[in-house]
């Protein structure tokens, strides 16, 4: 990873975020960002993503390639975790 294994939120939002084109809600990780927490305790990090496309499959594929990090469900991506080519 060119950027390093972010750490922090902060050190996420300085990577190469892959996001979707839409719908946005899409973009909406499910990671705990104190600054935008709801009301009702939920919470999730709105990204910009620096590439966006309308396919999973293509966002997976850009993470392969070292694109960038994506957030997509287990089910596209559990082969290449449990192979080594992304990680969580």
């Amino acid at each position: 990873m060119e950027r390093g294994e972010p750490r922090t939120l902060a050190e996420l939002r300085r990577h190469r975020l892959i996001g979707f084109t839409a719908p946005e809600s899409l973009n909406d990780w499910p990671l705990i960002d104190d600054d935008t927490a709801n009301r009702d305790g939920s919470a999730r990090l709105r990204i910009v993503p620096d590439i966006a496309a309308s396919s999973g499959e293509t966002m997976r594929q850009l993470a392969l390639a070292d694109g960038g990090i994506v957030c997509l469900a287990a089910f596209m991506t559990s082969a290449d975790v449990a192979s080594g080519r992304l990680q969580t």
